[in-house]
């Protein structure tokens, strides 16, 4: 009799735990994502300024330059003709050159590549969204 009473009492932990487990999981889904990528994902800026490569004697081989880049989302963009043309005279292009760039394939599109970034705060002043 006392086997049975003990094994029916590890029996219900069984139970109540699976319960639990289950509860977790599936009710409960939603806050335990949420906690855990609370806890583990993040957004650090690294910034990736070397400085100067230079040889034995001092004499500069390689010098780090910060620059930036524009991009878009091609379905979400929205540009009035004015627009394109202010920052196609920013981006010393043409408006038609621009506006093959943004109306290509893909969802996901360069405007501009390696701006120093004064050029890139300029071209971003446009207001384009």
């Amino acid at each position: 009799m006392r086997a049975l009473l003990v094994f029916g009492g590890v029996g219900a932990l069984f139970v109540v735990l699976l319960g639990r487990s289950l509860w977790l999981q599936w009710m409960q889904n939603d806050f335990l994502q949420g906690q855990g990528a609370a806890r583990f994902s993040r957004e650090i800026e690294v910034p990736a300024h070397r400085g100067r490569i230079v040889d034995r004697f001092g004499d500069a081989l390689a010098i780090s330059t910060p620059v930036k880049s524009l991009w878009v989302f091609r379905d979400r963009i929205e540009a009035t003709p004015d627009q394109l043309r202010s920052l196609a005279r920013v981006l010393e292009t043409t408006p038609q050159q621009l506006a093959t760039r943004i109306r290509g394939d893909g969802e996901f599109a360069f405007v501009a590549k390696q701006l120093a970034p004064e050029t890139a705060a300029r071209a971003m002043a446009v207001g384009i969204n």
